[in-house]
């Protein structure tokens, strides 16, 4: 997949270890695709479009547990393409899934953080 979006005018962005520059550099985008499961959440959390292409079971738990259906890193490239493709042509819908199931569970994970 990397190398299809470096075909196609894409560069990757690396920003580990320095969270204010991944936080300005995110702030301006409208639209992330990439293996990053924090960078997917912080999109979700934008209200930007974001998929998350998962290279483990985090990133599918992720995902899932937001009511998304995860595409996987390990999985042939089509069903990849295919992946976006059906995202694009819901308009992103399960970003709107993701938000909601935030909002329902953000009480519950206050609740949670507490007791730690």
């Amino acid at each position: 997949m990397a190398v299809r979006g470096l075909l196609h005018g894409f560069k990757p962005v690396e920003f580990a270890g320095n969270f204010p520059k991944f936080e300005q550099f995110m702030s301006t985008v409208d639209f992330h695709i990439g293996y990053r499961v924090h960078s997917h959440i912080f999109c979700i959390s934008q209200r930007k479009g974001s998929i998350l292409i998962a290279e483990d079971s985090r990133g599918v738990g992720q995902v899932a547990a937001m009511g998304g259906t995860a595409l996987s890193a390990h999985d042939d490239v089509s069903l990849v393409l295919d992946g976006i493709d059906q995202f694009l042509s819901t308009d992103g819908a399960q970003v709107q899934t993701a938000v909601e199931t935030m909002r329902l569970t953000h009480g519950r994970m206050l609740r949670f953080l507490e007791q730690l």
